[in-house]
């Protein structure tokens, strides 16, 4: 039995294969690299080569073998640099393809004949084409940084940082490409600076803006862009978030009391039954009469409700730092809220719902300061940054 190596890319070819599948068809429509993964399958381990699957392997390997030569002929003959990655990966799919049958050979169908398979040797044409590729891709990357050098285009330096990495598929003997690529990432990212400016009549507590800033903005980072909550020495930026808070409140803690009871009769014992002269009275068989006895229990309640809040309302602004100009402007506003429920009884605790109960054991808490609910207002009008990103359009270039 013969082992045959498919390439993993054709295992997916089988999934549109049905039992009527006809490799004949297949080589009629074009399809031949499915025809070869097909006959492949049939004749892998197969005790009698069958002439339809042996003469569809020869037709379509033939016919696959000059269209892909045709092809890279086309492109040579256009002369376009550009070309020769697109003409190394087609010669990397015929060597595969080859090496797919190659297990197979010789191969001789059930009527004794002989299929005639012409290789093509890939090995020196598939160097030639990868240094060819190599070569135009660095000096593409070289020449597409030093335009975004001189133009300040964030576009070139994405299109060299592209074919940098590229390159590095093929080849690692350029020493200075992770310096060219660490230059192409930060030519070409826009960079974006993230600031708070207080215009309302609120004076901040101590140190809340450099806390709000310090919330962290790292992660809303995108593939070319790049947020900053303080500005890093020597960088130029081309965008600026500005927070502009415009309406800063907190109102004072408040306490509310509310007082109730809540009753319930349960079960005390029993009673005997008298008659109309005060003795117990007897059933048929001579036993005392009793009935079961309830007694009401009571409990006071007292809940005490304790409140507080801040809300920061304003816009975020994208400015351009080039022009100082306005790009988009958005309102905002978030809420911080704390309360607290406390509770406690007096009386009888079974005269207590489950719900009262469930509210039992808090004890009234410490007020949260003015700047512990401000910054959390601030936290929950960080996550809207991202949020308002599809509204802002942030330009990537």
């Amino acid at each position: 039995m013969k082992n045959i190596v498919i390439p993993l890319s054709w295992f997916f070819f089988s999934i549109s294969f049905s039992g009527c599948t006809s490799i004949e068809k297949l080589v009629e429509t074009g399809q031949y690299d499915k025809a070869i993964y097909y006959a492949t399958n049939k004749l892998s381990g197969a005790k009698v080569n069958k002439v339809e699957y042996v003469k569809g392997l020869e037709t379509a390997f033939k016919k696959v073998t000059d269209k892909d030569m045709a092809y890279i002929e086309k492109l040579k003959n256009e002369g376009n640099p550009e070309s020769w990655e697109t003409i190394l990966s087609v010669y990397a799919t015929i060597s595969n393809r080859q090496e797919s049958i190659r297990p197979l050979l010789p191969l001789t169908d059930e009527n004794g004949k002989k299929a005639n398979f012409l290789f093509v040797n890939t090995n020196d044409l598939e160097k030639e084409a990868k240094e060819q590729t190599i070569n135009f891709l660095y000096s593409s990357a070289k020449d597409f940084l030093q335009e975004a050098r001189s133009t300040k285009d964030r576009i070139p330096a994405r299109k060299a940082y592209d074919a940098l990495l590229r390159l590095k598929n093929y080849s690692a003997r350029f020493m200075d490409v992770p310096q060219l690529e660490r230059e192409a990432r930060e030519l070409g990212t826009t960079k974006i600076l993230v600031n708070v400016q207080n215009y309302s009549q609120a004076v901040f507590p101590a140190g809340l803006e450099d806390e709000i800033l310090r919330l962290g903005f790292r992660d809303l980072d995108r593939e070319w862009q790049k947020f900053d909550a303080y500005p890093e020495r020597n960088r130029e930026y081309d965008l600026g978030i500005t927070l502009i808070l415009s309406n800063v409140q907190v109102s004072p803690g408040s306490v509310s009391e509310k007082s109730f009871s809540e009753k319930k009769e349960i079960p005390d014992g029993f009673q005997y039954v008298l008659d109309e002269k005060g003795n117990v009275k007897k059933d048929t068989a001579g036993n005392d009469i009793k009935l079961p006895k309830n007694k009401l229990i009571e409990a006071e309640i007292l809940e005490v409700f304790q409140s507080k809040s801040a809300g920061l309302s304003g816009r975020l602004e994208v400015i351009d730092l080039h022009t100082k100009g306005v790009r988009e402007s958005r309102d905002i506003n978030a809420v911080a809220i704390f309360e607290n429920r406390a509770a406690s009884f007096k009386g009888d605790e079974r005269a207590l719902t489950e719900d009262t109960k469930k509210r039992l054991g808090n004890r009234p808490a410490v007020f949260p300061t003015d700047a512990v609910l401000l910054l959390e207002a601030a936290r929950k009008l960080r996550p809207l940054l991202p949020m308002q990103s599809c509204f802002w359009k942030l330009p990537e270039n």
